[in-house]
């Protein structure tokens, strides 16, 4: 059905850092359902409870609706294109 996951982020010294990288895979049959929101938003609870501020992504170009979920939990997130891979950074104040 559906996988997500955090990871906090460690800094050039190896000291933990305040951004954690969110991965999540959805099955294609379950897909436009509201599910991959639903765990974004779980998890950014999740993640701000345990004091990370950031979540960071890496997408592929061709996918869409991750895209999408980025612009419509964080419609202030950075996104750019870095190396054939869009890479998202999402406070996550403002993730709902």
């Amino acid at each position: 059905m559906a996988v997500a996951r955090y990871d906090g982020r460690v800094d050039d010294n190896r000291k933990a850092s305040n951004q954690a990288e969110i991965a999540m895979t959805v099955e294609d049959s379950w897909q436009h359902r509201g599910l991959g929101k639903y765990l974004a938003v779980r998890l950014a609870a999740l993640a701000t409870d345990r004091g990370y501020d950031t979540f960071v992504a890496t997408m592929l170009p061709d996918n869409r609706a991750a895209l999408g979920l980025v612009r419509k939990l964080v419609p202030d997130a950075t996104v750019r294109w870095a190396g054939g891979e869009y890479e998202a950074d999402m406070p996550l104040v403002h993730a709902s």
